[in-house]
């Protein structure tokens, strides 16, 4: 009787470790949205300047997450040809965060600091890169949206979500910088960093909304990010487009 006790006890021990396993592996694949990738982070330093940039790594195509890194890499370096033409020294200090990953689309936040030697103050400095996963190619915000003036008051009216604490007693002034802006025309230059885009005008992808990043003046935060509802632009979504597979289900 003993022994059969015994052996119920280590039959029922061995259940729960097999359980365990499999509730672990279902977890896992969660964090990782269930794609065939993961990320790794990779830093151009040269001097003063340091920028962190994500790398992927497990897809099965070999060519295909060469091609990605590459394009990943270039959109992160493009902040040093802003300052190409600057004679003083220039420090940048860049990190990357990922707003979303999945099969269709990577979604890359930078911020960071660049300071010019003999600037009055650094500047607080926000873009980002959105990855076309199935062809390799960048994500510009015309390329999803369609832009008008309605998608503009939508912005305007989103949730504003400060990156700084302390910007959250700037709310108004925000808002009030924001609303006097014209958006519409310079939405066709957003997600470039370049003198073209005037407003330095950014979207970057979460689970259930867009978001957008304005700049402001220095004195209230350099940028301001507004994130929209997918359900409260659904008129404004170019549904062919494949990134939205992974958002819109």
């Amino acid at each position: 009787m003993f022994r059969k006790n015994i052996l119920l006890l280590l039959l029922f021990a061995f259940a729960l470790t097999i359980t365990s396993c499999d509730s672990g592996n279902k977890n896992a694949n969660q964090v990782t949205d269930n794609t065939a990738y993961e990320i790794t982070q990779a830093s151009y330093i040269d001097k003063d300047i340091k920028v962190s940039y994500p790398q992927i790594t497990g897809l099965v195509d070999a060519n295909k997450q060469e091609k990605i890194n590459e394009l990943i890499k270039k959109e992160a370096l493009e902040i040093l040809d802003y300052y190409k033409d600057v004679e003083e020294e220039v420090s940048l200090e860049i990190k990357y965060n990922i707003k979303w990953k999945g099969t269709n689309l990577l979604s890359i936040q930078y911020t960071g600091l660049g300071n010019i030697e003999g600037a009055a103050y650094p500047n607080n400095l926000f873009y980002t890169t959105n990855i076309d996963m199935n062809n390799y190619k960048k994500i510009k915000l015309t390329d999803c949206i369609n832009i008008n003036e309605a998608f503009e008051k939508k912005v305007k009216e989103g949730k504003y979500v400060p990156w700084d604490d302390e910007l959250n007693s700037a709310i108004e002034l925000i808002k009030e910088n924001i609303n006097s802006y014209s958006l519409v025309d310079e939405f066709s230059n957003a997600d470039s960093v370049s003198k073209e885009n005037m407003y330095n005008l950014f979207s970057y992808f979460t689970k259930d909304s867009l978001g957008i990043s304005i700049g402001i003046p220095h004195a209230i935060g350099d940028h301001a990010e507004f994130e929209i509802k997918y359900e409260d632009i659904k008129d404004e979504i170019k549904t062919e487009n494949e990134m939205w597979k992974d958002l819109l289900k």
